[in-house]
């Protein structure tokens, strides 16, 4: 019986000594930024005194009346070993997880938006945005590192009272459950009705756009389509053809002067590009050949009409003497057959074909700056 005692007690003498050495580390979140308003979080504890009994508090809820917000949390070791951030010398988004599914979290604002713009279905062609990462070192005990967290809606965003929980991959950290998560007490947040519905209209724009553009790919839809702001005005036109991008897409500003104008053979950019400011004036032109840039001018605001004219007539007789070198029109004068007409990519004519199917006799590619024949879909 003693040597059954004493085995008991060497096992978990092991236990506690593997134990005690790894870092506990714990998370606390501080404090709270809405529309620049700083809230704390700290509460004074999680218990109070009721009738000489100390009872349980209910968690303070926190008011939030933007649909994006940041927590301050700090990160603390109270191990006798240092926290090595999983050996990690940056943090991401990918190592926190929140419980509830009506945010997400990121370490700083977007940088851009991960929006297909061209709206080509290729994800290549979308903006390619860089994670947001935080430099970090091991923390040795009783150190502590304080993280901002962007909180931002989803569409499953609800107004009213929400639970919202955070959590810290540490799978080698006492006191993680088994998916190796250090959790945060949890945060009892109340929801605003009013951002809820202005996130939830621009959302549903967004996937409406999104839709109307799938929708075209997919069933191989010929004709134009429209974009509006919330407010009404014009935003983009987009002409289809056999569901790809063929001819003139616009960009509009508010004021309903038109930001871009650029031609498109199957979903590559193939012609001229003009891109304007709000006043109407040309700040940049380009010139472009089944997606690559051919040439490109900018124009400064001090230059008047006639001079950017100027430039840009230059710009496309030095694109159209590289598509059609000198000694092409030599061959031709020695007899040799005239080639057939192609896309002038510097005037304006019907854009270059990839092949005889890229565009079928009787159906050409529209000039450059002009909108293709096509029947305006519904908006």
């Amino acid at each position: 019986m003693r040597i059954l005692s004493l085995a008991v007690i060497i096992v978990l003498l092991g236990a506690v000594a593997a134990f005690s050495g790894q870092p506990r580390v714990m998370l606390t979140p501080l404090s709270m930024t809405v529309g620049g308003d700083i809230k704390s979080l700290q509460d004074g504890g999680s218990f109070e005194i009721s009738s000489n009994m100390f009872i349980k508090k209910e968690p303070k809820s926190f008011y939030v009346n933007d649909e994006s917000f940041i927590i301050r949390v700090r990160i603390t070791n109270y191990g006798p070993e240092e926290f090595g951030f999983n050996g990690a010398e940056y943090l991401t988004k990918e190592e926190w997880v929140i419980s509830s599914p009506y945010f997400v979290v990121d370490l700083g604002k977007p940088r851009c938006e991960e929006d297909d713009d061209l709206g080509l279905g290729k994800e290549e062609e979308a903006k390619i945005c860089p994670p947001i990462k935080i430099e970090v070192e091991p923390l040795s005990r009783r150190s502590g590192k304080d993280v901002d967290l962007y909180f931002n809606f989803t569409e499953k965003i609800q107004h009213g009272k929400l639970d919202l929980k955070i959590g810290l991959k540490a799978p080698d950290a006492r006191g993680a459950d088994e998916d190796g998560v250090i959790w945060a007490d949890p945060l009892k947040l109340d929801i605003d009705p009013w951002p809820v519905r202005s996130f939830m209209k621009v959302w549903e724009e967004k996937t409406g756009w999104a839709n109307m553009r799938k929708d075209m790919r997919e069933n191989q839809r010929t004709g134009l389509i429209k974009r509006r702001y919330l407010t009404g005005e014009l935003m983009i036109e987009e002409n289809y053809r056999n569901g790809t991008l063929n001819g003139t897409r616009k960009f509009y500003y508010k004021n309903g002067v038109a930001q871009e104008e650029a031609e498109f053979l199957d979903d590559e950019l193939h012609g001229e590009r003009f891109l304007f400011q709000s006043n109407k004036e040309l700040e940049r032109f380009e010139i472009y050949r089944y997606g690559e840039l051919l040439g490109a001018v900018r124009f400064t605001p001090f230059e008047i009409e006639r001079e950017k004219q100027k430039k840009i007539h230059s710009l496309r007789a030095r694109v159209e003497k590289e598509l059609n070198p000198p000694e092409e029109e030599s061959d031709q004068s020695e007899g040799t057959p005239a080639p057939s007409p192609s896309t002038d990519m510097t005037t304006g004519a019907t854009p270059h074909t990839k092949d005889a199917s890229a565009a079928p006799a009787g159906n050409p590619v529209p000039p450059t700056g002009q909108n293709p024949a096509v029947p305006v879909l519904p908006e």
